[in-house]
């Protein structure tokens, strides 16, 4: 039987005090982050680095300075190798901070599988976080040389069984509560220059949205999605899910958020949703505020993940020419990596 490595791609974070700088220098020296020439990014990403550390190191203070991404990351990879054979090793690599994509292809080479699959953990497709991931996969592996059969999955806004765990989850919340209520679906940002460029990322957005909500089936439901975790005072795509805190004290609503990009728990989640938002929920008046749990390592939505690798395991196409994946998709084409659109699934 065929051994297959599977890498779950995720965004990394800060493991201590003393890395939350480094790693915010990783993350704004990335290209699909700041596209700017190579000496003025690595200045601008200094600049913003220093800039930010304060602001992040209280932020992470309330997690003793280490991100809860790798952890639940973890959790995940454990439930999906409990499932699988045991010619098939799941790693993690993390694009911004250890296990970094080069140290886990490092591995992966001694390991010497027959064949490889990425699976982000970025259910939607942006610039920014799927093919900056494997852009640096390709980077990293013409390095050091690993030339083994790759296929990638490059999105799965409406796997099936992604949807139904979300529906399942947020289903349990709004039965919590006799309000008058609101849902917020609330996405991470991106600025609006990229989505003009034709970032597909705000249209699996809402095709993620609009699936839960024909999932629950309830009539009438008042919905919304909203964007959160912006930084200055750039374009950024709306609402923003501060501004939709405040409407709906303002219309006396409570809210019930359900972060639908995050798969699994971090700082964005933790504190963002869970504290910053929380408190300004109360303070504006809004009479009760709820926050649904990411899918983390859900069954249901661990099954969907399985399916997803044994499809791509069973296909040797290049398929990436679904109507809904833009041509940032199929971009990938160009690299040495079979691309696998799991949308449909």
């Amino acid at each position: 039987m065929k051994k297959t490595a599977v890498v779950l791609l995720n965004f990394g974070g800060p493991d201590s005090s003393i890395t939350i700088k480094p790693f915010l220098f990783n993350l704004f020296n990335d290209p699909a982050i700041i596209n700017s020439p190579k000496l003025i990014r690595i200045i601008i990403a200094w600049f913003l680095c220093t800039h930010r550390k304060s602001t992040s190191k209280k932020i992470y203070a309330n997690f003793n300075y280490k991100s809860p991404l790798l952890n639940s990351t973890n959790s995940q990879a454990e439930a999906i190798k409990n499932r699988l054979d045991k010619n098939t090793h799941i790693f993690i690599a993390m694009r911004y901070w250890h296990p970094f994509i080069k140290e886990v292809a490092i591995s992966i080479k001694q390991w010497d599988p027959d064949q490889i699959i990425l699976l982000p953990l970025y259910p939607q497709f942006s610039t920014v976080t799927t093919l900056s991931s494997i852009k640096e996969w390709q980077r990293v592996t013409d390095y050091i040389k690993l030339t083994k059969p790759t296929k990638m999955i490059c999105c799965y806004p409406i796997n099936k069984k992604m949807i139904e765990a979300q529906a399942f989850l947020l289903k349990k919340f709004i039965k919590k509560t006799k309000h008058d209520t609101r849902v917020l679906f609330s996405a991470h940002g991106l600025l609006r220059k990229i989505i003009n460029s034709g970032d597909c990322y705000k249209e699996h957005v809402e095709l993620t949205a609009n699936a839960i909500v024909e999932k629950l089936e309830i009539p009438n439901l008042d919905w919304i999605i909203s964007y959160q975790s912006r930084i200055g005072k750039m374009d950024w795509i709306e609402p923003f899910t501060d501004s939709e805190i405040r409407r709906a004290g303002n219309d006396g609503k409570a809210l019930i958020i359900q972060p639908i990009t995050f798969v699994s728990e971090c700082s964005e989640t933790k504190f963002e949703l869970d504290i910053k938002y929380s408190k300004l929920a109360r303070d504006v008046g809004v009479p009760l505020y709820l926050r649904v749990p990411t899918l983390g390592s859900n069954k249901i939505f661990i099954d969907g993940l399985i399916d997803l690798i044994m499809k791509a395991k069973a296909t040797n196409n290049h398929i990436c020419s679904n109507n809904i994946c833009s041509m940032n998709i199929k971009k990938l084409c160009d690299i040495n990596t079979s691309i696998y659109c799991g949308y449909a699934i």
